[in-house]
């Protein structure tokens, strides 16, 4: 499976969990760029290597521990 950026993993997993579903097997996940661990951590815990050709940090946080949603600031500039 090949992806262009991956944060999250989101996409990256559902397509792997409908590949798999018609019976193909994920032999490595590759991308031009990964951001943040999350999708790496989960594909190593399922034995899947992650090949990249760059890594940056990238921070995500649930709606209740974000700092800008419990600070009021809005997601969008609507000015």
């Amino acid at each position: 499976m090949v992806d262009d950026v991956i944060s999250a993993g989101s996409s990256v997993r559902a397509v792997v969990s409908e590949l798999e579903g018609v019976g193909a097997t994920t032999v490595v996940i590759g991308s031009l760029l990964i951001l943040g661990t999350k999708a790496t951590e989960y594909f190593a815990s399922m034995n899947v290597p992650v090949v990249t050709l760059e890594r940056r940090d990238f921070q995500t946080w649930l709606p209740d521990e974000c700092p800008l949603c419990r600070s009021g600031v809005p997601l969008e500039n609507r000015a």
